[in-house]
């Protein structure tokens, strides 16, 4: 099973995101305040290439979204969460999936490169390090892809 997510073009702070893990859909808009949830799963990415459990937080103001990344070999657990206040003691797991690792991070790392190619201004929504997309782009593909996900 393979997840998708997209990104449509922010504004004013705001950007709108479409994930899809087989027939379940998820859209949201999150919030740049009071994190970048963008340059927040780039650094979850170089954190699961050292084989790092990390997270990421999509704010909605006052509910929030959560990925959750464990990685495990060449696999990758990932889990949604929910909370409606973005509480951890409201968190409620809403899709969870062991997927293939080198995949789901080129997957992602696509969908944060597509965030620097929107044409907006520094208030609609904050840039990212082309610099350190590519050298994270490289990194990813030196990962084994494991044969029984092929």
């Amino acid at each position: 099973m393979d997840l998708k997510l997209n990104f449509g073009s922010p504004h004013h702070g705001w950007l709108p995101c479409e994930l899809r893990l087989g027939e379940h859909f998820v859209e949201f808009e999150a919030s740049d305040v009071p994190n970048n949830p963008v340059e927040d799963l780039v650094d979850c990415l170089w954190k699961a290439i050292r084989g790092e459990a990390s997270e990421v937080w999509w704010h909605l103001e006052p509910a929030g979204y959560y990925f959750l990344m464990e990685p495990n070999g060449s696999e990758l657990l990932f889990k949604l969460q929910y909370s409606p206040d973005s509480t951890i003691a409201m968190r409620q797991t809403v899709l969870e999936a062991q997927l293939n690792l080198k995949r789901t991070l080129m997957m992602f790392w696509r969908s944060a490169k597509k965030t620097g190619s929107f044409a907006v201004s520094d208030t609609d929504w904050p840039g990212i390090n082309n610099k350190d997309m590519e050298k994270l782009k490289h990194k990813i593909a030196t990962i084994k892809l494991d044969s029984h996900f092929l």
